[in-house]
């Protein structure tokens, strides 16, 4: 009498589902692998495709390493891109012009003349100060010198305007010396 064996391959490991709810109060789905003889299991970015040992999540639930300003991510289909005025990053949901500037620099205001030097400008210079609901731009002239400062989530800049750049920006904000 004669045995026939086969080979049978076999997987083990392990597929996790899981429901998460998020801060917002959305609930979110994910999953991942256990694999044979590992003890923990990583979830993968949304647009590498690497596994994440911290992970994000976007507001159209992609995870992912980081999220961007207005928590978007590189996956979103409004990608994050530079406001044309104050160069901040936002995302096509939060352009707040035409012309692509942000929800700050729409509101660019000249800054009354006794309240120039809160913002660091002497009686003779001049300011516009603009906030939005993730950032607050402020621009100065002062002694024929222009500095662009905007504050948002990733901290602060400051930035000397060259010629080019100037040109544009007075145009928008409808200074002519």
């Amino acid at each position: 009498m004669s045995r026939r064996v086969s080979e049978v391959d076999l997987t083990v490991g392990l597929n996790v589902e899981e429901e998460w709810r998020l801060a917002n109060g959305d609930t979110m789905a994910v999953a991942y692998q256990l694999v044979a003889g590992e003890t923990v299991g990583y979830l993968r970015d949304a647009v590498t495709g690497e596994p994440l040992h911290q992970a994000s999540v976007c507001r159209l639930h992609h995870l992912v390493r980081q999220v961007e300003t207005c928590a978007t991510c590189p996956a979103c289909p409004d990608p994050v891109k530079p406001c044309v005025l104050c160069g901040g990053r936002l995302c096509g949901r939060c352009v707040a012009s035409t012309d692509g500037r942000c929800p700050a620099c729409v509101q660019l205001r000249k800054v009354k003349l006794l309240d120039r030097g809160r913002f660091g400008v002497s009686l003779r210079g001049a300011a516009w100060h603009g906030v939005g609901p993730h950032a607050q731009v402020t621009l100065r002239r002062d002694k024929g010198r222009w500095l662009l400062e905007r504050w948002d989530n990733a901290g602060r800049i400051t930035a000397p305007l060259d010629s080019d750049r100037l040109l544009t920006i007075r145009r928008m904000i409808g200074d002519a010396e």
